[in-house]
């Protein structure tokens, strides 16, 4: 079943669960058949955008969409990178009345889906998002302490539903949804290619730069809670290697975002090397005291020195 043939078989509003992927079919068959198994209040579609994978991703979808439950279609961005894919995703959902993203290394709350129409058809939110709560797949090390989560995507704003008015509380893409009629009248509001990120390479920022578009527009942006979803953490992220790569590619892309969304004059000022100089005097002695909280403190000024990069270099390219 096609997405015409679930629009015309409904009088109902149709959801799109869009899932961009890069070589991870080993995970496809858990998410997809985690997908199907939730209830929910109008019929939906899932939609897996392959980004140019070249491992067996084409074999584990062609025998996914042959099973009941949920409809699922499958097709290949060969442009390589997340941008790339999510917009894909948005021009494969244009007939659908709703759009929600997921990453590949996700599985859903029970609640997601429900939670998902409740505030984009009830609440009638342009925009919402939830919680990301990390399922580590191996026991993780002694440092990687609750204040590190943030470089695994955490994302936990409380436990009460509330409208978004500031960039302080963000929402990330691997769970977000959307009204599709905000890509029908704003042509252009698409992911920004000049943040793509290819595979594990470092980049990214393009979720904030929308969400950021979105603020400026006036939409109507809503946390949900139970709108939530498990982020899955393999070893290979559980390094000190992984996380000084996240916090350096974290400060490179929120830096870019300040080139693209302040003056110049604004962005290089002598408090910038004051917080740069505390910081690395706060660290310096923590390390020497050995305190617990060391790491932390380094992968803040790792972060910095991406942000200060950014700020120095601020070149980026036109978008596309």
């Amino acid at each position: 079943m096609d997405q015409d043939d679930l629009r015309c078989n409904s009088q109902m509003p149709v959801l799109t669960v869009a899932v961009c992927t890069y070589n991870r079919a080993n995970l496809l068959n858990d998410l997809v058949t985690a997908l199907r198994q939730l209830n929910c209040p109008i019929p939906f579609e899932i939609l897996v955008v392959d980004n140019n994978s070249t491992d067996h991703t084409q074999t584990v979808l062609a025998a996914l969409a042959r099973e009941p439950g949920a409809p699922l279609r499958h097709v290949q961005e060969f442009r390589k990178g997340i941008v790339h894919a999510r917009n894909r995703a948005i021009e494969e959902a244009l007939n659908s009345d709703y759009l929600l993203f997921m990453d590949d290394d996700e599985l859903p709350f029970p609640t997601q889906l429900q939670a998902t129409l409740h505030a984009l058809d009830t609440e009638q939110a342009d925009c919402a998002g939830g919680k990301y709560v990390l399922k580590f797949l191996h026991p993780k090390p002694r440092w990687l302490t609750p204040n590190l989560y943030s470089y695994l995507g955490h994302l936990n704003h409380g436990e009460q539903a509330f409208w978004i008015d500031t960039p302080h509380t963000p929402l990330w893409t691997g769970n977000m949804a959307f009204r599709m009629a905000l890509f029908k009248q704003h042509s252009h509001l698409r992911f920004d290619t000049r943040f793509n990120r290819i595979g594990e390479n470092m980049g990214g920022g393009e979720d904030l730069m929308i969400f950021r578009q979105l603020l400026a527009l006036g939409k109507h942006i809503r946390y949900r809670p139970d709108m939530a979803i498990y982020h899955l953490i393999p070893p290979q992220r559980m390094t000190k290697r992984y996380f000084i790569k996240q916090a350096l590619g974290s400060g490179l892309h929120l830096g870019r975002c300040h080139v693209l969304l302040e003056p110049p004059a604004q962005l290089v000022q002598p408090r910038h090397a004051k917080l740069a100089t505390h910081i690395a005097l706060r660290t310096l002695l923590k390390s020497i005291a050995l305190h617990p909280d060391a790491f932390a403190g380094q992968l803040k000024l790792i972060r910095f020195c991406g942000v200060l990069a950014s700020f120095l270099t601020r070149t980026p390219k036109a978008a596309s």
